[in-house]
């Protein structure tokens, strides 16, 4: 075999997040099961659910919470298999696949694990399709105000800017904006972040595009803060009986702060771009959400 062909027989097997190669065997993993999806409508589902539903928040929103709300009762994980989704939901989003190939992968995974509730803020890349493809199934849409949600988000992304495949997803989640870094928040670069701008744009297109994604009569709108409360309103929408949700497994993963965004950021700067990019959402669709 000559070089050439040892070449093109490597990058057949070889895969790719991002700019970043990936180990052969996990290369190797991750197109098999793609190619896997293709054959997903001769494979039966392995259990038969209660129900079906999916949490697509914003990170550090409550997906995790409401993942372990169910887990006593149902078959619930928050972000099963993450490495494996991130790969095919950059692909998707870079328009390296077809909409026939992230159906078929998504169809393929959710037969495979046949949950009851998948909680991933990553699956808002795909809610459309997850929509379209599965006009029964419910969507707990979690929502936190933009601001304690900021200062979460940059602790979680401080803790996991040397990991693999969250780099990259998060590269591609805030570096697509595009934004560039200002004096007022240019210790978030220091720390190796991302601008105030480029998380704030997230916020706000995230949950934009999960009200503009999902039928209103598959969605459920929760703010992060109100979920305890909600027991009752959440059971009904998946039509369940309330003493199956675990309550006091609606505050997991909390996390020890780091970084403080008021000694990274300042505040004028920080108001203004969350006026000018966030306002108009919060106004229109949250209203009592607080921005003070």
């Amino acid at each position: 075999m000559n070089l050439a062909s040892s070449q093109i027989l490597a990058n057949t097997f070889r895969a790719n997040v991002a700019d970043r190669e990936i180990d052969i065997r996990l290369s190797l993993s991750l197109k098999r099961e793609f190619w896997v999806s293709k054959a997903n409508a001769v494979l039966p589902a392995s259990r038969k659910r209660c129900f079906h539903a999916y949490c697509i928040g914003t990170p550090r929103s409550g997906t995790h919470s409401i993942a372990h709300m169910f887990q006593h009762h149902y078959g619930a994980l928050h972000e099963p298999h993450a490495y494996y989704a991130i790969y095919h939901l950059l692909k998707w989003e870079t328009g390296q696949y077809s909409y026939a190939d992230i159906q078929s992968v998504l169809k393929w995974r959710d037969k495979k694990m046949s949950l009851e509730l998948e909680a991933a803020h990553y699956l808002h890349h795909v809610a459309d399709v997850l929509a379209k493809s599965f006009p029964q199934a419910k969507f707990i849409f979690t929502v936190r105000d933009p601001l304690s949600w900021l200062e979460s988000e940059i602790n979680r992304n401080y803790g996991s800017r040397h990991k693999p495949f969250w780099r990259e997803l998060e590269d591609y989640r805030y570096g697509r904006y595009r934004h560039p870094f200002t004096k007022y928040d240019a210790a978030l670069g220091q720390a190796g972040l991302y601008p105030v701008a480029s998380y704030l744009s997230y916020w706000r297109d995230h949950n934009q595009f999960v009200i503009n994604s999902v039928p209103k009569q598959q969605l459920l709108t929760l703010k992060t803060k109100e979920i305890r409360s909600k027991i009752e309103e959440i059971s009904s929408f998946l039509g369940i009986d309330p003493d199956t949700i675990n309550i006091q497994k609606a505050h997991a993963d909390k996390r020890k702060k780091k970084l403080k965004l008021i000694e990274l950021v300042d505040p004028t700067y920080l108001y203004q771009q969350l006026e000018k990019l966030c306002s108009d959402l919060i106004d229109a669709r949250f209203p009592t959400l607080k921005r003070t």
